[in-house]
């Protein structure tokens, strides 16, 4: 009798168990961090690692809430790289940064960081991250998000943007808007928008897919 050789994936497949990349992951630190803005007009943000979402608020106070994760290959010196990573807070003049220290250099050893903010829609926002996917939405005030390998999504009102600016130096970048949508052009990939708002919408990353949504 002929065998026939069938991997374990498309068994698992097959039965409807496809394994969960989620489920690999053990959470292993959690983070819950409030500060008044007080008189600061910007927010910096300064992400080393992970994936980072943003919501605008009407309040006046910036909340951050920080989870850590570990691939279980890899467990007990990820969950010690883990606890010695550190949130900072640090207002200089008229600007609150917020970053994150004593993060890992080299391997990662399997850590992975996810980092949701509640920020006055009002502030300008800054981002810089390294690597990990960024969602903004809600925001009434200048945006500029700086990536290295990231994906980013922005949500914003029309009629309160004064222009758009996006570069990606290998990947998409796209504007959508009520009646159709811009893609960017070129190498590396540029566009450019026009409004008649106030606040500046400013992305630029090394590698990634960009879109830019406005209602």
């Amino acid at each position: 009798m002929r065998k026939i050789l069938v991997p374990i994936g498309l068994l698992w497949l097959a039965a409807g168990l496809a394994p969960d990349p989620a489920a690999a992951q053990v959470e292993v630190r959690t983070l819950h961090q409030r500060y008044l803005l007080g008189d600061a007009a910007k927010l910096d943000v300064d992400l080393s690692l992970g994936d980072l979402t943003i919501e605008a608020s009407d309040g006046e106070s910036v909340e951050v809430d920080l989870r850590f994760a570990c691939v279980r290959e890899d467990l007990e010196r990820c969950r010690r790289q883990a606890e010695r990573i550190r949130l900072v807070p640090r207002v200089r003049g008229r600007i609150f940064h917020v970053r994150l220290a004593k993060t890992p250099r080299g391997r990662m050893h399997g850590i992975k960081a996810e980092m949701r903010m509640r920020i006055p829609r009002r502030v300008q926002l800054e981002v810089d991250i390294r690597a990990g996917d960024v969602f903004v939405t809600g925001m009434q005030s200048h945006l500029e998000i700086d990536g290295g390998v990231s994906n980013v999504d922005v949500i914003a009102g029309r009629d309160r943007t004064a222009s758009v600016k996006v570069d990606v130096g290998a990947g998409k970048a796209e504007l959508w808007l009520g009646d159709g949508r811009i893609e960017g052009t070129g190498f590396p990939r540029s566009l450019t928008w026009k409004g008649s708002g106030t606040s500046k919408i400013e992305v630029d990353l090394g590698s990634g897919n960009v879109r830019v949504r406005l209602e």
